[in-house]
């Protein structure tokens, strides 16, 4: 027993060497180094879950728990160092604080027709959108705003303070995710292998992404439904919905487990919700100029993609030229309608099946999208540890990390050879576990067959 807590102290002891290691003396530019990193980092990841599932005492909670929290705690003391996003967080930010509407200005235009401070110039000048229209809900806006407020003027301060809130969704996350676990029937030690998943961590608290905030909410959401608590699970699916809108791709599946009239009265309280965070901001304006930004996702930007790439190169061949103005929305389109279908037409009794139909239609999207950068996978590893179907999941967040190659000291270049391996790799795992489920009576064939009743 000694020698096993002996090895858990040393595994958690070389993960937070590692941590920091990456946090405060890597940047995106050292791909190699940072590459190393990431791949001792889920070696360690593994030993430590494969040290926690053998103990289902009441103590296993606290050294998940305990490992969680030290671990994002590392990451509070630093600037982020794979992402720039957070310097147009706190232009959004600053812009409330002066009585600005960052939904109706672009930073450049803003920063041609005002006077600005050293401050302002420096998140003008290293934004990577200063030409975009902002794309984050009010509620995010709430939490930039208060970040500039309670630090006015100082990015390293209001870096901490948006570190900080992420944390506290994580705790709620190590409080909720362990519960939700228990109430499906679902092994606690799962909880490890969403909580002290590298990319969790360093993209969440440590790079400043708000996925985690939208999976904490979903996690305190499903946690209510399962208990029968329709209402107050409503108000956090709206809060999620507000806080990234990926949850909306949920709801043919909720409907489809609550029943149509349920379910429709369910959705109308948690889009009421969404609808309600605009009203302060609402205008004509907003919605165009929204629209514009959101619609560059699928006609202009283009990172880390699957099937997207496949039918570029094709494009080339064909036409000669990009066809992401077209084939970008049509996946967008196609996605959609294959996630209802799928959901619409498949059996939906056990909370697993629940979970398992997640993972498909967040794969569905993701596999089809023209954009897929590493913390989006958050999105995907809760939901496959939630159904247990985690192997896919936990090998893409550790793939993922091979999309930052693009950003190396020659400039960006994405690597043909990197994004083949990570997405031929990914579709073999996903085949294996699902042939593995089906055959060891884990995975039920009605869960991937269409209803025909």
């Amino acid at each position: 027993m000694r020698s096993k807590y002996l090895l858990l102290f040393i595994y958690i002891l070389g993960s937070v060497a590692l941590y920091i290691h990456q946090a405060y003396f890597l940047d995106r530019t050292e791909f190699s180094a940072l590459f190393f990193d990431i791949s001792l980092l889920f070696m360690f990841y593994i030993l430590i879950v494969n040290q926690l599932k053998v103990d289902d005492g009441p103590q296993l909670m606290l050294y998940i728990g305990l490992s969680g929290i030290l671990l994002r705690v590392i990451m509070l003391f630093y600037l982020p160092n794979l992402s720039d996003d957070y310097f147009r967080f706190l232009w959004d930010g600053s812009m409330i604080g002066k009585g600005e509407n960052p939904y109706l200005v672009t930073p450049e235009t803003y920063g041609l027709g005002a006077t600005l401070s050293q401050y302002d110039v420096v998140l003008l000048e290293n934004m990577n959108s200063p030409r975009y229209f902002t794309v984050y809900s009010p509620l995010n806006q709430v939490l930039f705003s208060l970040a500039v407020l309670i630090s006015p003027s100082n990015i390293v301060g209001q870096v901490f303070v948006l570190k900080f809130i992420l944390l506290l969704f994580e705790l709620l996350t190590i409080a909720f995710l362990p519960r939700l676990l228990r109430a499906i029937n679902q092994p606690v030690y799962f909880a490890a292998l969403y909580v002290l998943n590298p990319l969790v961590i360093i993209e969440t608290v440590g790079n400043l992404h708000f996925e985690g905030v939208t999976a904490s909410l979903l996690i305190v959401f499903f946690f209510l439904l399962v208990k029968g608590r329709n209402l107050m699970s409503s108000v956090f699916l709206g809060l999620a919905s507000g806080i990234k809108f990926i949850p909306f791709l949920l709801f043919p599946l909720i409907l489809k487990k609550l029943g149509l009239r349920k379910g429709i009265g369910f959705l109308l309280v948690s889009g009421m919700m969404v609808l309600l965070f605009f009203v302060p901001v609402i205008s004509s304006e907003l919605v165009q100029n929204m629209s514009k930004s959101l619609g560059l996702y699928f006609r202009t930007f283009e990172f880390n993609a699957g099937i997207y790439y496949v039918i570029r190169s094709l494009g080339y061949w064909i036409k000669g030229y990009n066809v992401i103005e077209t084939s970008g929305w049509m996946l967008g389109l196609i996605s959609a309608i294959l996630i209802i279908l799928y959901t619409v037409g498949i059996k939906i009794q056990t909370w697993n099946s629940v979970f398992a139909v997640a993972v498909i239609s967040m794969l569905s999207h993701y596999l089809l999208s023209t954009t897929v950068h590493p913390w989006y996978i958050i999105n995907i590893l809760i939901f496959s540890v939630l159904s247990g179907m985690y192997i896919t999941g936990i090998s893409w967040s550790y793939l993922v990390f091979l999309s930052y190659y693009a950003y190396g000291n020659q400039g960006f270049d994405e690597n043909g050879f990197l994004l083949t391996f990570e997405y031929a790799a990914l579709i073999l795992i996903l085949i294996l576990e699902l042939r593995f489920n089906i055959q060891s009576g884990l995975l039920r064939r009605e869960y991937l067959r269409f209803d025909t009743k």
